[in-house]
């Protein structure tokens, strides 16, 4: 049976929409998903701004619940979550986090009352961990595919092309995201990520 993580914090505090990470959102940079979220609750910019601009992910939240709704929010807020939390995990760093934590059922436990996004004293629909676990889908399904793609070559010298060609943009993404002491070689750290997360044996 596979495990619970029924709490955003600590080891995983990085499943939180108030984990500090920026993210891009129709054309702005947003200090977390949770400022970019309660911004995209206006269509007007200057509201969408002092939300972008709030001190922290807990301030914005604050701004959030004054702002004017647009008249389609019920509608599009459950999309609007997909978009952002699917930008944080663009980065290969967070991206490897949540793909480490496996099948784990994740769920927003909490005890403010939220029975949307999380699970309160055992009610709630956990949207936010849905979106969680689809999107780790998306991305264990992406990894696996192109894993698989390189393992049917024949040559090592065309999976080294490939690495080569196709992972080294993914390589500078995640160099630039690492700690400041890891001091592999850009090229090098491409091909390590790859094969070490994916956890599979090249021949």
């Amino acid at each position: 049976m596979s495990k619970t993580i029924d709490s955003f914090s600590g080891k995983y505090d990085f499943l939180s929409n108030f984990y500090m990470h920026e993210v891009d959102y129709e054309g702005k940079r947003y200090p977390s998903t949770e400022h970019a979220y309660q911004a995209a609750k206006s269509l007007d910019p200057a509201e969408r701004e002092k939300v972008r601009k709030a001190r922290s992910a807990g301030h914005s939240k604050k701004l959030g619940r004054n702002i004017k709704l647009r008249t389609d929010w019920e509608s599009v807020k459950v999309d609007v979550m997909r978009t952002v939390v699917r930008e944080k995990f663009k980065s290969p760093r967070l991206k490897q986090m949540l793909l480490d934590t496996g099948k784990a059922k994740l769920v927003e436990g909490n005890h403010w009352g939220d029975t949307y996004w999380g699970v309160c004293k055992g009610r709630g629909k956990n949207w936010l961990g849905k979106v969680l676990m689809e999107i780790r889908k998306e991305l264990s399904v992406a990894n696996d595919a192109f894993v698989n793609a390189v393992l049917k070559m024949d040559s090592p010298e065309e999976k080294l092309e490939r690495i080569r060609n196709i992972l080294f943009p993914i390589a500078k993404r995640f160099y630039n995201d690492a700690p400041d002491m890891i001091k592999v070689p850009k090229s090098e750290m491409a091909a390590l990520h790859v094969l070490v997360i994916n956890n599979k044996n090249w021949k």
